[in-house]
């Protein structure tokens, strides 16, 4: 049964002289994953029942852990293993994800959560056209806001979006989008390419040559060969967005997205910096992006 509790650890080695890794080096690892989104529970120390290390630095190591601990209300505990290595510092982070109602059951894999994911994505950058201003003002500026930050862009009033198109599974491609981007008058032809992941990885897929590569880098050939006949008159925009935080160890598995070209996104990342959110006026985005 899925609890939505997720456990990570890190490895501290230390030196010949055996002396403990710094507190302040774990704590700035433990700063990574204390977040709004994720709330570290529980921090566990295992060594080994022979460790190395001396008492005075292995008390002074617990105790300014105890105070990072302390400062954030987070349980603490010491331990020993005999499959740690003698010389060596494992330490064991619960924490706890918390992720939209909607996309949540009993479920013990993803099933068809990126489904999900293209449906309601599609949907909120089809709410950010200018011609949807005149109704739910919360749920326009926050749909504004997610397809600016696809973008790269500021949006403010002098910045409006128009004909806002999106195809899913184009090609493959989860989310394919075009719009104008009205600048004062000046209109701007903009492409956006989105793959979006619950909590998989990336994989590979037949190019058109029968070699299989990284599928951002398929997918981009597709994308860009189709706007290849058209000219320099697209901006086009590359973005994998994935449902896990960018403090988990595990979003780096994403980081070579980057040498396609692609932005990374934590999905809420697309709502721009953490704040006290205001419900919108659909239900729908509320319990898909604000989480209550």
């Amino acid at each position: 049964m899925k609890d939505n509790k997720i456990s990570s650890k890190i490895s501290f080695q230390s030196s010949e002289s055996c002396v403990m890794p710094r507190a302040e080096q774990v704590a700035i690892q433990l700063n990574k994953w204390v977040t709004d989104d994720r709330e570290v529970e529980h921090l566990e120390f295992v060594t080994s029942p022979n460790n190395q290390f001396s008492f005075d630095e292995y008390s002074i190591f617990a105790e300014n852990c105890q105070l990072f601990a302390d400062d954030r209300s987070v349980n603490i505990s010491f331990a020993t293993d005999d499959s740690v290595l003698d010389n060596s510092l494992i330490l064991r982070v619960r924490y706890s994800t918390i992720l939209p109602k909607l996309m949540v059951d009993s479920t013990e894999k993803d099933g068809q959560a990126e489904i999900v994911m293209d449906y309601v994505i599609s949907w909120c950058l089809r709410r950010a056209d200018v011609i949807c201003s005149g109704e739910k003002p919360i749920l326009y500026n926050y749909c504004r806001t997610i397809l600016a930050t696809l973008l790269g862009i500021e949006v403010n009033d002098s910045v409006q979006f128009e004909d806002v198109q999106v195809w899913k599974q184009e090609n493959r491609i989860d989310l394919w989008v075009e719009l104008q981007v009205n600048r004062c008058g000046a209109l701007e032809k903009h492409a956006i390419l989105i793959e979006d992941k619950f909590f998989s990885g990336l994989h590979l897929t037949k190019d058109s040559d029968g070699e299989y590569r990284n599928q951002l880098e398929v997918y981009k050939k597709r994308f860009d060969n189709h706007y290849e006949s058209q000219g320099d008159c697209w901006h086009k925009h590359y973005a994998l967005i994935s449902a896990i935080d960018r403090a988990d160890p595990n979003f780096l598995m994403y980081e070579i997205a980057t040498s396609f070209g692609f932005d990374i996104y934590s999905f809420y990342e697309l709502l721009g910096e953490k704040r006290d959110y205001e419900e919108s006026e659909s239900d729908i985005f509320n319990e898909f992006w604000l989480r209550w």
